[in-house]
Order: structure tokens, then sequence, then C-alpha cells
């Protein structure tokens, strides 16, 4: 082989890298809506609905308890807890949450 055919192979190899780094620095987005399971904020977000999700369901059962009466102190951070969880602010939301469970009597798993 030849060194101009190799020297010629390289550039080309180079050129096509350059041309697709460009591309995709331009196109819209710049990847930033193609998340894939397992990046971080997926995982973030998916701790976030997941304690969200379990300290609902302890503030639920130690509503249904020996302890039936539900504070309204308890009810309304269950109220602001779940209000967060829904809008997108899990980690407020998981706080707000384990705060209803521990006015209602129960220990929260989380925190």
């Amino acid at each position: 082989m030849s060194n101009r055919l190799i020297v010629g192979a390289a550039a080309a190899a180079l050129l096509l890298q350059v041309s697709i780094s460009a591309f995709a620095a331009t196109s819209p987005g710049h990847g930033l809506g193609l998340r894939r399971a397992g990046d971080h904020y997926t995982t973030v977000l998916n701790n976030d609905v997941r304690d969200c999700t379990m300290l609902d369901s302890e503030f639920r059962q130690a509503a249904r308890g020996p302890h039936a009466a539900v504070s309204a102190d308890a009810e309304a951070l269950h109220q602001q807890g779940a209000k967060l969880c829904h809008g997108g602010a899990g980690e407020a939301g998981a706080v707000k949450e384990a705060q209803a469970d521990r006015a209602e009597g129960a220990i929260p798993r989380l925190f």
C-alpha cells in the first residue's frame, strides 16, 4: 500500500468524525431530550418517584391503623407532599410526606 492511500484514508476518517460531531452539535436539543434509561437524571427521577410512592403508602397505612384519626397537620403535610410529588418536585415532596408520616405517628422508612 502506498503512503498516499493510508494518509487519504486517515484524512477521510477524520473528516467523517468531524462532520458527525458538527451535525450533533447543531441538531435541535443537542441530544438533551434523548435521555437513556440508567443515566443519572433518569435514576434520580425514578428514586424520587419511588420515595414519594413509598411514603404515601406508609401514610395511608398509618391512617388506617389503630390511630385512625388523622390530624389536620398530618393531612395538610400529606396534601402538600402529594402536590409536590405530582408536580415534579419529588425530593421536596418526599420530605413533606415524611413529615406527614411523623405527624401521623408513623416512623417513615426513609429519612
